[in-house]
């Protein structure tokens, strides 16, 4: 039975850099036009946020719930999006936003002799290190009882793509007739939803 693959170190670097160039042009493009004023009775309001199309890049973590969080650790996971305000008010805010999202999610086992016997069911079991590649639309609204707290919610859907990283003859003829089962998570896109409170 082959071992997983896990890709090369030269590829990880590539990935990184490039994903660090993205971030940095995201910084520098994500600033939003500021501390407009608007002149009523001869006083100066000073508007931190004005509607329009914004750039934004994240850089976080997404922890795995279910029957694979035995397999697959905690992943590094950037996003890059970009998006409109529609709705600017003193006590209120929304818009939306569409997300090109990336987690690189790392095996925690060594070989697949390991998953024999293990706790998970064959039609969880993983190529090992696994990619995930996505596609979000959403929208938001926050409400702000006081200054700088706001309180809303986020929710929308979209797909995502995980590559098999595994030469596709030897999955097909080696690993899943030895599972007995192809775990499916490697076919096609998968369709998505999310949705939260935010803060």
């Amino acid at each position: 039975m082959p071992r997983p693959i896990v890709p090369s170190a030269s590829l990880h670097r590539s990935l990184r850099a490039a994903l660090a160039a993205i971030l940095v042009i995201a910084g520098l493009g994500s600033a939003q036009s500021a501390h407009a004023q608007d002149k009523k009775g001869g006083d100066s309001v000073v508007r931190e946020i004005e509607r329009g199309f914004f750039l934004r890049a994240n850089a976080g973590s997404t922890i795995l719930v279910g029957p694979r969080s035995a397999l697959l650790k905690p992943s590094t996971t950037l996003d890059i999006t970009v998006g409109q305000d529609v709705l600017d008010k003193l006590k209120a805010s929304a818009g939306w936003e569409i997300t090109i999202t990336q987690s690189i999610f790392n095996a925690k086992f060594g070989s697949y002799s390991d998953l024999t016997g293990s706790s998970v069911a064959p039609q969880n079991y993983v190529q090992g290190d696994t990619y995930s590649f996505g596609l979000l639309v959403g929208g938001g609204g926050q409400y702000y009882p006081v200054r700088r707290l706001g309180i809303g919610g986020h929710a929308g859907a979209g797909i995502q793509l995980f590559p098999l990283l595994i030469d596709r003859a030897a999955w097909e003829q080696r690993v899943v007739p030895e599972w007995g089962i192809d775990p499916g998570l490697y076919n096609g896109v998968k369709f998505t939803a999310f949705g939260g409170v935010t803060l």
